[in-house]
Parts: C-alpha cells; structure tokens; sequence
C-alpha cells in the first residue's frame, strides 16, 4: 500500500470561467457532484482531470497496460485530515502560486497496486511491510473446521425472512414474518418453501432447539422489546417491525447454516408445515413430549445423557463442578471479557448513532439563521449573501447525511454487535452444560470412593463413573468443537461488522467534504 498525499480541486478538474463562480448571471447554488457507495475516488481514468481526487505533486496512479489491466486492486481512503494548510509565502502578487492560491484540503489516499506479479511475489513471503487499510467486503468464513458432509449441510439452505404484514385489530392483533429459501437437503419433501410464521413460532423453534440439542451453540432471537427506542414507538412501529424482521432472518442464517442444526426435525417443521393450525397442532404434540438431550449428535455415547442425568443428579447437585481442563477455564474468562466489552463498544455506538440524530436536527436552525443573513446583506454585500447563502445550503443538505449515518450505525454495527453478545450467552450456555456433566461424573467418582472405603458393593456405582466419564468426554469434544466453530465464524462477521461502520463513515465524510470544499472555492472566489 503506498500512501499519497492528495489535493482537492474544483470539482471537473479545471474550473472553467464563471462555473461555480460569481459571474454577469450566477446559476443558484450547486450541489457539487454526488457520491454513491463505491464509487471511483480517482474519477474516471484515475488521473487529475477525471473528476475525482486529484494526485499533487506526485505521478498518477497506474495506467492501463497493454493488455487493459491497471494493476489497482483497491483504492481505501485514510487518514483525512480535515485542516486547511497554510500556503507557502509568495508575494509577487502574480497568482501562481503561495499565498495566492486559496487553500485546498489535504487528506492521505492509500491504495493497493497490487498486480499479478506482485501478488505472486506476496504469496512467495515478499512483504512491503505497509499494513492493508482495504475495507472491501469480505468473504464468507471458510468451513475449515467442518468435514465435507458438513460443508454441504452448512450450504443447503437459502433462507430469507422478506414481507411482514399486520393481522387482527386491536389488542389482538399480531405481526407475520414471510419465509422463503429453497434446500437441497434429501429429508426434505419440499425443496422450496414460503411460509407465514409470528415472532411467538420463532420463540416455539428456538426452545426446541436448545431443549432437544443441549451441547450445541443455538444462535440467539432478538429482544422481544426490540433496541434502542423502537419499543417506545409501539410495537406495530416500522422500526421495531423491521427491527425483528433482519434478527430473525439472521437468527435463521445461523441455524440452516449450523451442520447439526439444519438437519433438526423442528427446523423443518418450522419451514415445511404451510398451515399454521398444522403447526400449532405439530407445537402442541412435539411439546407433550419428554426431551432428548441430545439428538443432534446420534446415537451411541450420547444415548447415555438420559440415563447419566436420571442416576448421578442428585449427587451432583451436592457440589460444584472444579474445572480440570484449562482450556476450558480460559474460554469461559474470555468468553465474560469479550461479551462484556462488546456491551461496551455497543453502548457507546448508540450513542454516536444519537448524537448523528441531534446534528442532523440542529442543522435546521443552523439553516435558519444563514438564510436570514444572507437575505439581511442581498443587494448590500453580494459576496456575504452569497457565503451564508452557501451555508444554508449545506446546512438544507447535510440532515440527511447525518440520519443516513445514524441508521447505518445501528443497523450495521450496533445492532450486529448486540447479537453477537446473545450469541456469546449462547456459548456460555454449551460451557454451563458441559461443566454440569463434568460435575455428575465427579459426583459418581466420589460415590465410587465412597462404595471402595466402606468395602460395599461397588459394581452399580462403577457403572455409573464410567457412563458419566463417557458422557462427560463426548460433551467435551462436542462443545470443544462448537467453540472453536463460533470463533472461527466470530473473527469473520465481527470483522465484517467493523468494515460496515468504517465504510459507513468513509462515505459520510467524503460527501460532506465534497460539499464544504464546494463551498469554500466560491467564498474564496466572491
């Protein structure tokens, strides 16, 4: 990555006489050219005069090749320095340079050229030593921890939660969620699928799940209150309705894409039963039932939770669990650190999506009080009417840049962080299960010791170590795994998050700046 220093001119390289400026007839204030997500901060070509940003005092970036290729991989802006600088001291009075230039802002452009040979050279342990600042959108997590046949059930499903609609009247009205996708799984009879669930179904699929799969990481639901407000606007309110409707669809993302989940029998209720009085009915007998702990995992070993919990229960309750393995101890502090610190970071994200909200509205007043100025001196000091003129303008157009922030904040960092801290309770779920089987087989050792002193029979308590010891060891490598999955998918979609916020800010800054140096050229040039 190499990092320029960048100069901002009039927007389309040179300015033409009278453009933007205060000419015989001067056109109303412009809004300089907008910007969307993406686009080319170079302008088209990549050089000075293309419209973007232009490169001073150092060559341009790099030209097509022969063969069209440019060799820019990504072009990331950092580092914006939003001062003006100081000219450098002229004097002559010609106007071609110092002091009789009006000041341009500065800001540091990195951008990678990687070309073909350089990312060979990369792959082959070559380095610059320059960190990559690119914020490009990343790919999924690879499934490096799973075999093939996982990998497979992992990318079955294609699900979204789409329409939402508000039945009934009064208090006995209620909201439903559309949920459509296709699967590729055999035990499906329907391979494509569109149902009408209410939030209370996701609540029935999500306490199956952690009912009848203990051990497994089941992803969390949102908040029943919905977050920051959207509660107080009521509970038919747009906000909290599409609030739940984005968590939900990422509460089922996570479950289809789970190798052990997708595969659950409730899942499928859940996405195949059309008629929802089919799955009330499926609700009512599936809930009459006694649980499995843990089917998700098959038979075998697993088969033995029933009957761990029925014979070393009572006298597992009689003392905690002492952790013996230190892996597991270090997971458990990290995983109270992190989901703590999350909370943080969450917390004050809000509040900066709130003080986004409070810029955006006192820009109206701001607009106000420019554009009585600038009535107040028309006619007597065009050139003051003009510079208030232009500030009122900004002013008019910058409520939107600061909403459209606030929104992206919520939605795009605070609340993915906030679910990541549900999920985190998740895990610490699996850990709190598999400490409780690590207390019942050092409950049945104990009992063991016991039988041995007393010289009784120990032949029921020895069966009863060994059936909580082969329990005990099957969890462990089950929510071993399952922390290791999360991690795994964590470093990914936090990062993914993060990238979403800084994009988001990026492209704020960027229009405002594109707006405030539009301004500035015609205050400098009245």
């Amino acid at each position: 990555a190499t990092s320029r220093a960048i100069a901002m001119d009039s927007w389309g390289g040179e300015e033409d006489e009278g453009s933007f400026g205060f000419g015989s007839d001067p056109p109303p204030f412009a809004a300089p050219p907008a910007r969307e997500a993406g686009d080319d901060i170079f302008g088209a070509g990549g050089g000075g005069t293309g419209g973007g940003l232009n490169i001073a005092g150092l060559p341009p970036p790099p030209q097509d090749d022969e063969e069209g290729d440019t060799g820019l991989s990504s072009v990331t802006l950092s580092n914006v320095d939003l001062s003006i600088p100081a000219p450098p001291p002229d004097g002559d009075g010609d106007g071609e340079g110092g002091a009789d230039l009006p000041p341009t802002y500065s800001a540091a452009l990195d951008y990678e050229t990687t070309s073909a040979e350089q990312a060979e050279s990369s792959s082959a342990g070559a380095s610059s030593g320059l960190p990559s600042t690119s914020i490009k959108a990343q790919p999924p997590p690879a499934h490096h921890l799973l075999d093939s046949a996982e990998v497979e059930l992992c990318e079955a499903f294609n699900v979204a939660v789409n329409d939402t609609k508000v039945n009934g009247e009064g208090v006995s009205s209620y909201v439903t969620y559309c949920v459509t996708g296709t699967t590729t799984l055999e035990l499906y009879t329907k391979k494509e699928f569109a149902v009408e669930r209410r939030f209370s179904d996701f609540v029935w699929l999500h306490s199956q799940l952690q009912r009848n799969h203990r051990g497994i990481i089941v992803p969390p639901l949102p908040e029943k209150e919905g977050l920051s407000g959207a509660l107080s606007a009521g509970r038919f309110s747009e906000s909290l309705i599409t609030y739940r409707r984005r968590e939900l669809e990422r509460f089922l993302n996570r479950v289809t894409s789970h190798p052990k989940l997708a595969t659950s029998k409730y899942l499928q209720l859940f996405l195949e039963t059309a008629e929802s009085s089919d799955l009330i009915a499926h609700k009512a007998s599936e809930e009459s039932r006694p649980s499995s702990p843990a089917p998700s995992s098959g038979g075998g070993i697993m088969g033995l939770f029933g009957r761990g919990m029925q014979t070393v229960g009572l006298a597992a309750s009689t003392q905690p669990a002492k952790e013996m393995d230190e892996w597991f101890e270090k997971k458990t502090v990290h995983m109270q650190q992190l989901k703590s610190q999350l909370e943080q970071v969450a917390r004050h994200a809000s509040l900066l999506a709130t003080k986004f909200s409070e810029r955006a509205a006192a820009c109206k007043g701001f607009q106000d009080a420019c554009g009585r100025v600038s009535s107040c001196e028309e006619g007597k000091c065009p050139a003051l009417a003009t510079a208030f003129e232009g500030l009122a303008y900004v002013s008019a157009q910058s409520p939107d840049l600061y909403l459209e922030a606030s929104n992206a904040t919520q939605v795009d960092f605070y609340h993915p962080l906030k679910s990541y801290s549900r999920l985190i309770t998740a895990v610490q779920k699996v850990l709190d299960f598999r400490l409780e089987k690590l207390g019942e087989y050092q409950a049945a050792t104990r009992a063991l010791e016991v039988k041995r002193v007393k010289g009784e029979d120990e032949q029921e308590a020895q069966q009863k170590e060994t059936e909580t010891k082969e329990i005990f060891e099957s969890v462990s490598e089950m929510v071993r795994r399952e922390i290791e999955r999360f991690e795994a998918s964590k470093a990914e979609e936090i990062k993914q998050a993060v990238a979403d916020f800084v994009q988001a800010n990026i492209n704020l800054e960027i229009r405002l700046l594109d707006m405030w140096k539009h301004l500035l050229n015609r205050i400098q040039e009245s």
